[in-house]
C-alpha cells in the first residue's frame, strides 16, 4: 500500500543553545515567523503563541492568515532536550500536526512549507521530516 503524508511535519533547529537560551531562541523564531506571514495579527497574541507555548506537551497556534487563508486551530508540540520517552527523535524538535482529513494534512503543510521558506531567508541550519502513514 502507498503510504500518504500524514499531517505531521517535524522540524529540528540546529544550534548550540540549551535550556532556557534554546526555548527564547525557538520563540523567537515562531513570533518571526507569524509576524512575517500574517502583518496584521495582533502582536500580543503572535506573542501568547510564540513565547507561551508549552514545552514538552502538546500546545496549538491559530486565528492568523497565510497567504489570505485563515488557520483556525493548529497543534503545535515544542521539545526541547526533555522528550518524551516513546518518541526520543523529537528532542529538539518543532512539531506541526493536526487530525487526518485531507484539509488537514494540507494545512500542516502550508504552515511547514511557509516556516521551512522563513527558516532558509534566516539562514537557520535545519531539519525536516514529513511523517508519513
Amino acid at each position: 500500500m502507498e503510504k500518504k503524508p500524514d499531517s505531521c511535519v517535524i522540524f529540528k533547529v540546529i544550534s548550540g543553545l540549551t535550556g532556557y537560551d534554546y526555548r527564547k531562541y525557538v520563540g523567537e523564531l515562531l513570533f518571526d515567523y507569524l509576524a512575517q506571514v500574517d502583518p496584521q495579527l495582533n502582536r500580543h497574541y503572535a506573542e501568547e503563541m510564540a513565547y507561551r507555548g508549552r514545552w514538552n506537551d502538546e500546545s496549538g497556534m491559530g486565528m492568523f492568515r497565510i497567504n489570505g487563508e485563515y488557520i483556525v486551530h493548529l497543534k503545535l508540540y515544542l521539545y526541547d532536550e526533555k522528550r518524551p520517552p516513546y518518541e526520543q527523535e523529537l528532542a529538539r524538535s518543532i512539531v506541526f500536526r493536526d487530525h487526518y482529513s485531507e484539509r488537514d494534512v494540507e494545512k500542516v503543510y502550508l504552515i511547514a512549507d511557509t516556516f521551512e521558506a522563513f527558516l532558509k531567508s534566516r539562514g537557520v541550519e535545519y531539519t525536516r521530516h514529513n511523517r508519513m502513514r
